[in-house]
């Protein structure tokens, strides 16, 4: 029997001020993992239909469910209509939703097949009770070793993650770089928590997967950070908060006493191990100069447009088209290293990578579940792999080689067809 955890409130991390006892609820999915999984959460929560963009399955019924074409929507009102996601690639629906056609919807992630996160979830509805009431005042003595450089777009949730992240880590230094759009209301409760806020023009092409957009901000988060004198910097999003117990102490592992020069400390659980040069960028760590140079990649000068994606294409084209391996071919190219196949990939990463998450962490609002089902998962990334990868060598880039070869297409990826 599968433990499941979670509830509608769940909702209210993310859309703090929404009316929850007058919202209607539409899946988006009907493929395997909303016919998997939509079974074991229907007694918790009832989809008034799903969507799907597959024309086969629209006006089909899975699970006692209608499938209806994504222009169903239309017909709904936007501030009392919850989307959920039921999709192995999340992440993509996630953004696909939040920045396209039909962002003005709330959206959320119906299932996560885990339940590590289910006590910090708990923390956070406790502390988003007492938020009003909340505050830390402070004034920085002398050049912080440390600092924070938050990149992305203000969200409801976000003045919660800058006062996580300065009660969890007082002494570093934050600021965050975001776009000079958006409501001052929403800008103005960002403000206490940081110690400069950097509002920026968005730029008129915003790349692959919004590629120009994170890569501008973060570039100016860091040199921000360059023009204060601090030594080292943190990479975080606006939809991250950060844990794990000490910056320094992460600092003192990675880098004491002039180690690992020109290496960065990357987060592994959102890096796709089977995609050339698919790191994460969530969650970074390193000395501010070697940042400085990660986020200095020339902006992309392609648009979405012309990007060629198909769920039928082999699975490792997607590192012609996601905004990770962009950054990180770029950045490799840079360095002189080849920046093609798996294997330049692996190669780059036992040279320039190391493993952040033991020492720090992160937490996405913008991912988080309405449930928690006790399942595992394994696309991404485990230390017991990097471990590999680091430790023998020719053993990780003949698994590379053998990886590359398979006949596998973007939605098997999704499905977990590879090990």
């Amino acid at each position: 029997m599968a433990e499941i955890i979670g509830s509608l409130e769940r909702v209210l991390l993310r859309y703090p001020d929404l009316d929850i006892a007058n919202l209607r609820v539409v899946g988006w999915g009907a493929g395997e993992f909303f016919k998997k999984y939509y079974p074991l959460i229907s007694s918790r929560i009832q989809l008034e239909y799903t969507v799907c963009p597959w024309q086969e399955n629209q006006g089909k019924f899975f699970n006692g469910v209608e499938v209806r074409s994504p222009e169903a929507l239309m017909n709904e009102d936007p501030e009392n209509t919850l989307i959920l996601v039921f999709s192995y690639d999340f992440s993509e629906r996630l953004s696909e939703i939040t920045y396209g056609e039909f962002r003005k919807f709330k959206v959320m992630r119906a299932v996560e097949l885990d339940v590590g996160d289910v006590p910090l979830m708990d923390e956070l509805q406790e502390r988003q009770r007492l938020m009003d009431g909340l505050s830390m005042a402070r004034s920085l003595k002398g050049t912080p070793k440390a600092g924070i450089f938050v990149q992305g777009l203000a969200f409801d949730f976000t003045p919660q993650v800058l006062a996580w992240n300065r009660m969890r880590f007082p002494s570093a230094y934050q600021c965050m770089v975001t776009w000079d759009h958006q409501p001052r209301e929403l800008l103005d409760r960002c403000r206490p928590w940081l110690d400069a806020l950097i509002l920026v023009a968005q730029p008129e092409n915003k790349g692959r997967h919004n590629t120009n957009y994170i890569a501008r901000s973060a570039r100016l988060g860091v040199e921000h950070l360059v023009q204060k004198g601090i030594e080292y910097a943190v990479r975080c999003r606006s939809d991250n908060l950060l844990t794990g117990s000490s910056i320094h102490e992460a600092i003192q592992h990675f880098f004491a006493g002039g180690r690992n020069k020109g290496k960065i400390a990357i987060d592994l659980r959102s890096g796709w191990r089977h995609v050339p040069f698919h790191f994460s960028e969530k969650t970074m760590l390193a000395r501010t100069e070697d940042m400085v140079r990660l986020w200095s990649v020339p902006e992309d000068r392609l648009s979405e447009a012309d990007i060629e994606h198909s769920a039928g294409m082999h699975f490792q084209k997607l590192a012609d088209v996601t905004m990770e391996s962009y950054l990180w071919k770029s950045y490799a190219r840079s360095l002189g290293f080849a920046a093609e196949t798996l294997k330049d990939s692996y190669r780059f990463a036992h040279d320039r990578l190391l493993p952040i998450n033991s020492r720090l962490d992160w937490f996405s609002y913008k991912f988080i579940p309405l449930f928690n089902v006790k399942m595992a998962s394994e696309m991404c990334f485990r230390q017991s792999d990097w471990d590999e990868m680091m430790q023998d060598q020719e053993f990780a880039l003949q698994r590379a080689s053998d990886i590359s070869a398979l006949d596998v297409s973007v939605r098997e990826f999704w499905q977990r067809k590879i090990d």
